[in-house]
């Protein structure tokens, strides 16, 4: 993962072995997920690893808040994760959905299943989550 200063124009190419530059804020090699997209809230970004996995991570510096966390064995994740009041919900292959405090400290608050397989992306809007399952559309609002 890389964040890039704002405004920057020109050769973005970071020096080896250099993880800043006058274009890169910060630069955190081994962050990156294969399929789910991070998601940012607050001061944090949140990094759900495809095979089950999630860490933390401070959005200005890139500094490690909390490392990879196992959420629940077995779990493999394609959808990306959103955050709603403060909650982080990931939904997993097997559809369950696990919400996560998203905060500096990792904390599991619920595991709650939907009985089939899930692997878009939810949408968050007016106050409710739209899920689309194997053969369902959930909305919970």
């Amino acid at each position: 993962m890389t964040a890039f200063r704002p405004g920057f124009s020109g050769d973005l190419t970071l020096k080896a072995g250099e993880a800043k530059s006058e274009a890169i804020v910060w630069r955190q090699s081994v962050a990156a997920p294969y399929v789910p997209s991070p998601t940012a809230y607050g001061d944090y970004i949140f990094v759900l690893l495809d095979q089950g996995f999630i860490a933390c991570y401070e959005a200005k510096t890139g500094r490690e808040v909390y490392g990879r966390r196992r959420i629940d064995i077995g779990a493999n994740f394609s959808a990306s994760p959103v955050v709603v009041e403060g909650k982080l919900y990931c939904m997993s292959e097997d559809g369950d959905v696990f919400v996560i405090k998203a905060g500096p400290e990792y904390e599991l608050l619920a595991k709650n299943s939907l009985g089939e397989s899930i692997m878009a992306s939810p949408a968050v809007s007016g106050g409710r989550m739209i899920i689309r399952g194997l053969k369902h559309l959930y909305c919970i609002r």
